[in-house]
């Protein structure tokens, strides 16, 4: 898979956002040692995604200020965390640093099919509505909540 910034640099860039976003100095280099399944695993999802944005060259590209594809990377990067009995804190963290740059809700404990893809425009999020089990794909989207209409206001009856 391609990248836009080398797998160490990645670390890096996710551990300063974590540090930015959590000054309480808790260590983050667990995420080193997680990147390499998680990669594999994200190369997974965008292999099975038909968009042009998530390849080049033939080959499936990884591009980190796309947001659909950074989104599933911070999920995939705290689940594998996870499943690698990571330090909880720092899975959690992870999961509030997606909360806050998209909005959504993917728990850390999620059990995300083999391939999947998100969307991240609007608000709010249905990233982790259900548990999926018995399927390989799926997509997940935020819907654009409409508002509501205005009422004009009733004219009196007492005047």
């Amino acid at each position: 898979m391609i990248l836009t910034l080398e797998k160490h640099q990645l670390s890096k860039y996710v551990q300063r956002q974590l540090a930015a976003l959590f000054s309480d100095g808790s260590p983050t280099k667990a995420i080193k040692g997680a990147m390499d399944q998680t990669l594999d695993r994200l190369a997974t999802c965008i292999s099975a995604v038909a968009d042009t944005r998530f390849w080049r060259d033939g080959e499936t590209f990884f591009n980190h200020l796309h947001s659909d594809q950074y989104a599933m990377f911070i999920y995939l990067l705290s689940n594998t965390l996870f499943h690698q009995n990571g330090p909880l804190d720092l899975c959690e963290k992870l999961f509030i640093l997606n909360k806050t740059l998209y909005g959504i809700d993917v728990f850390t404990k999620w059990r995300s099919p083999t391939s999947f893809c998100s969307a991240t425009s609007g608000t709010p999020s249905l990233f982790g509505l259900n548990t999926p089990t018995s399927f390989s794909y799926t997509s997940v989207a935020r819907s654009v909540p409409r508002e509501r209409p205005r009422e004009e206001p009733a004219e009196s009856s007492l005047s």
